[in-house]
C-alpha cells in the first residue's frame, strides 16, 4: 500500500485501551496467559523478556523493546529462556495503585524484568486493524524517545485516573502502534502484516468510505474505485476484512455519527445528512439498531460526559 494511504488509514484508527497491567518477573518465573479476545501490547521496561506465543519459538525482547500480540493464540512471559517456575496469569494477579492490575511472579525474590501489558482494541469503522495478524509484531524502540515517554505517562494516568486520561491513554497508545509499524514498515516492508496494509486497492476503498461517508457508495463505485471488478472486489473484501463492503461503510458511518455526536453542536439531522443517511428517521433506525439508545440519548449522555470531564 502507498504510504499516503496507509497514513490516512492510520490517522482514522481508534484506539481504546483495556485491562493495563505492570508484569513484575523473577530470573527463574515465567506467566502464563490464557488465549484473550482482544490485541495485547507489550512493553519492556527494564531486563529481558522471552515472550512465548501459540507455539513458536520465544522472541527475546530487551528494554525498549514493544510487541503487538494478535487475539486467540495463548502467551509465555517469562525472564529466561528456560524458565524453574511457571505461573498461570489468575494466581499472579492483584490490585495495583489506581486502575493498574500488577501480576508479580517474582514473590520475594528480586525481580528481574519489568513488563507494561495492555489489551487494545484499534478500530476502523468497525473493523479491527489487526484482524488476520498471523504473528506476533515485535522492535526494538529504546531509541525511539516517544515510546518511553508514552508508556511513562500511559502508567500515570492509569493511577491518576484524571480527568481526560482514558482519552489521553488512547492517543498515546495509537502513538506507540504507529511508531512500532512505521519501524516495521522500514525494516521489514508489509511482510507479516494483515492484509488491509498491503493491498492497494483496498487502502483505496476504505480511504472513500472513510473521506466520505456522505456519498452514495455502492459495491460497484468501491469497485471502480479500486480498479476490480465488482465479484472480484465484494470477495476479496470480505475476505480481507472479514464483513462484506457494505457492511463496513455502515459501520463506519455510524462510527463517524457517533464521534459527531458526543463532540460536536451538530443537530441529529446535520449529523444523519454528514453520515449518508437518507434522513433523520432512517438514522435513528440504524442507530438504535446498532448501538441500543436512539441519537439523541446517546448525544445528551456521551455530550454530558465530555462537558463533565472538561471541568
Amino acid at each position: 500500500m502507498k504510504l499516503n494511504n496507509l497514513s490516512l488509514l492510520l490517522s482514522a484508527v481508534e484506539v481504546d485501551v483495556d485491562a493495563f497491567a505492570l508484569c513484575e518477573i523473577a530470573r527463574d518465573a515465567e506467566i502464563l496467559v490464557p488465549r484473550l479476545e482482544k490485541v495485547e501490547v507489550h512493553y519492556v521496561l527494564s531486563g529481558r523478556l522471552f515472550l512465548s506465543v501459540g507455539n513458536d519459538a520465544p522472541l527475546k525482547l530487551g528494554p525498549g523493546s514493544v510487541a503487538i500480540v494478535p487475539p486467540g493464540l495463548p502467551q509465555g512471559m517469562a525472564a529466561s529462556l528456560k524458565p524453574a517456575h511457571r505461573f498461570h496469569s489468575d494466581s499472579t494477579c492483584r490490585p495495583g495503585t489506581g486502575g493498574l492490575e500488577l501480576f508479580n511472579a517474582a514473590g520475594d525474590n528480586p525481580v528481574t524484568t519489568r513488563v507494561v501489558c495492555g489489551e487494545i482494541h484499534a478500530g476502523l469503522g468497525g473493523f479491527h486493524i489487526f484482524n488476520g495478524l498471523p504473528l506476533p509484531i515485535a522492535a526494538n524502540l529504546e531509541k525511539e524517545p516517544l515510546i518511553k515517554a508514552s508508556f511513562e505517562a500511559m502508567l500515570k494516568e492509569t493511577d491518576a485516573d484524571g480527568p481526560f486520561s482514558r482519552s489521553l491513554m488512547s492517543a498515546l497508545m495509537k502513538t506507540c502502534l504507529v511508531v512500532l509499524l512505521r519501524h516495521h514498515i522500514v525494516h521489514h516492508g508489509t511482510s507479516g502484516l494483515p492484509g488491509i496494509f498491503k493491498k492497494p486497492w483496498l487502502g483505496l476503498a476504505i480511504r472513500e468510505v472513510l473521506t466520505h461517508p456522505d456519498r452514495e457508495h455502492s459495491v460497484a463505485s468501491l469497485a471502480a474505485i479500486s480498479g476490480r471488478s465488482r465479484s472480484i472486489f465484494a470477495k476479496e473484501f470480505r475476505e480481507e476484512i472479514g464483513i462484506p463492503p457494505m457492511t463496513f461503510v455502515a459501520r463506519s458511518r455510524l462510527s463517524r455519527a457517533c464521534d459527531l455526536l458526543a463532540l460536536t453542536n451538530l443537530s441529529v439531522a446535520a449529523i444523519a445528512a454528514r453520515t449518508g443517511f437518507a434522513n433523520r428517521s432512517h438514522f435513528s433506525r440504524a442507530f438504535k439498531d446498532s448501538y441500543g439508545i436512539g441519537p439523541s440519548h446517546y448525544k445528551r449522555v456521551h455530550s454530558g460526559i465530555q462537558r463533565s470531564k472538561s471541568h
